[in-house]
């Protein structure tokens, strides 16, 4: 598996695959291009909202986007960026209540 290394801006080889380090809870959502997914990192017990997704382009827009925003009190803290066969993955923090969609219009 490999962690995204947004200083370098380059991937970093780690042991193992995604689910050796998380496990999924809940889906919270489906889309044509990711999955929203509640996760407990095995190694620390703790929960994470993970979007997975399946475009290159848009995972690193995305977690990059995260990775600098994600220090403002308002928006969940980023955690990390992993690939794991051709799969990439968000993890960030978990704030339980509603999805902040239902609110939209």
């Amino acid at each position: 598996m490999l962690v995204y290394n947004f200083k370098k801006k380059n991937w970093d080889q780690i042991s193992g695959k995604f689910t050796d380090h998380y496990s999924p809870i809940k889906i919270v959502k489906k889309s044509k291009t990711s999955i929203a997914v509640i996760c407990r990192e095995r190694s620390t017990n703790k929960i994470y909202f993970v979007k997975t997704l399946n475009d290159q382009k848009k995972f690193l827009h995305e977690a990059s986007l995260h990775s600098i925003i994600s220090e403002h009190k308002a928006v969940a803290t980023f955690h990390g960026a992993y690939m794991s066969a051709n799969t990439f993955y968000i993890v960030m923090e978990y704030i339980e209540g509603e999805i902040l969609h239902a609110f939209t219009i």
